[in-house]
């Protein structure tokens, strides 16, 4: 059940995640990236990397696509090492899609928090992720041009940032010694082609708040729900925008008196408040959460599964239960006596938790639950 920690622990991710996810005063375009680096590792040995990076964007960043593939070449006292990193990302609202660890599958994951950085406000969105990371404690040191296009430049954490209208156009970094950077060096701002955003050949895979709370495998989908799959998704969001720029929520204004930022507690909080204040937040969890949670049916897959001999009679009881357990069921691998115990004892722990989740009104709250 620590999976259920794990989501509640996102309202503090998105501090971060605000800082990348970034939306932009330009509707749609395509940007190429090379990737280059190099120096002496705390005087360690040597490291090099380069790489190739795209993105694409449309509707404003509301549906984004990001791919990457890199190479660090690395001698450490002597020891040589090679290093491979394929990434691959496509958001489509609060909907993400992205290579697993394995790299022979997509992960689907839905974010509803993500929301509250999809929100209008009065100002345009270029500012957005500056807005960002200056609350982060991030300076700007003056501006640069990449392709001709006038950026404003960012460091925070050791990393310059160059921003055109929301988009990053340049990134240098310097970490013990070694310089990176990533440089854009093709851009088009205009109509892309849909086939832009096609997934790349290989099998999907949904994860869900059940499945995480219950510790199950991702379920596997077919590419044909897809579509109707994030429609439904992010049609859940009250105010999710359509065709229309979009921008941060307002974060709190940095101290005056002593022009430092505000603490992640109040920016967690403004997070909060942009996606409809804490009681929205807690009741759209609430409800995943407890999406199963109907004793009766939890009793009787329990009793299911107790008499099922073999993995194709467990997976019979889910199927049996799959609509009475919310529609997405993520069918178990393997069964034997120890795999047999576990989906019991899960069960069980879901069981016993259920009370708490029903009485939480806070955040705080529900995280006491999986304590």
């Amino acid at each position: 059940m620590k999976n259920i920690a794990l989501m509640l622990a996102m309202t503090g991710g998105m501090l971060l995640y605000a800082s990348e996810f970034s939306l932009f005063d330009i509707k749609s375009g395509t940007i190429e990236y090379d990737i280059s680096g190099n120096g002496s590792f705390a005087g360690m040995g040597t490291v090099k990397v380069s790489g190739h990076k795209r993105i694409v964007f449309d509707d404003f960043g509301k549906r984004y696509l990001e791919e990457k593939e890199q190479t660090r070449l690395q001698n450490i006292m002597g020891n040589e090492n090679r290093e491979e990193t394929r990434l691959f990302l496509y958001r489509n609202g609060i909907v993400e899609y992205h290579l697993d660890q394995s790299g022979k599958s997509i992960l689907r994951t839905e974010n509803p928090m993500a929301a509250a950085l999809l929100q209008p406000t009065q100002k345009g969105t270029h500012s957005q992720a500056e807005r960002n990371l200056q609350q982060m404690g991030a300076k700007k040191r003056g501006t640069d041009t990449v392709l001709g296009y006038r950026c404003n430049i960012w460091e925070f954490a050791g990393t310059q940032f160059c921003y055109y209208k929301g988009l990053v156009l340049k990134r240098v970094s310097n970490t013990m010694g070694v310089k990176e950077t990533e440089i854009a060096t093709k851009i088009h701002f205009g109509n892309i082609d849909e086939k832009a955003f096609t997934l790349p050949d290989l099998p999907v895979y949904a994860m869900s708040m059940e499945a995480m709370m219950s510790n199950r495998a991702p379920q596997a989908i077919r590419k044909s729900q897809l579509d109707e799959m994030d429609r439904k998704a992010n049609a859940s969001i009250k105010n999710l925008p359509s065709s229309e720029p979009i921008s941060a929520p307002s974060y709190p204004q940095q101290s005056a008196k002593n022009n430092e930022p505000d603490s992640p507690e109040a920016l967690q909080k403004a997070l909060i408040s942009a996606f409809g204040g804490e009681e929205a937040m807690v009741k759209q969890m609430k409800d995943e959460m407890l999406q199963a949670a109907d004793p009766k049916t939890l009793d009787e897959i329990t009793s299911c599964l107790q008499n099922a001999g073999d993995l194709k009679a467990a997976r019979a009881c889910q199927e049996a239960f799959r609509e009475k357990l919310g529609g997405e069921i993520e069918l178990y691998q393997k069964w034997d006596k120890k795999h047999k115990e576990e989906a019991l004892r899960e069960i069980e722990e879901y069981k016993a938790i259920i009370p708490c989740i029903k009485a939480a009104k806070t955040l705080q709250a529900l995280q006491r639950c999986t304590d």
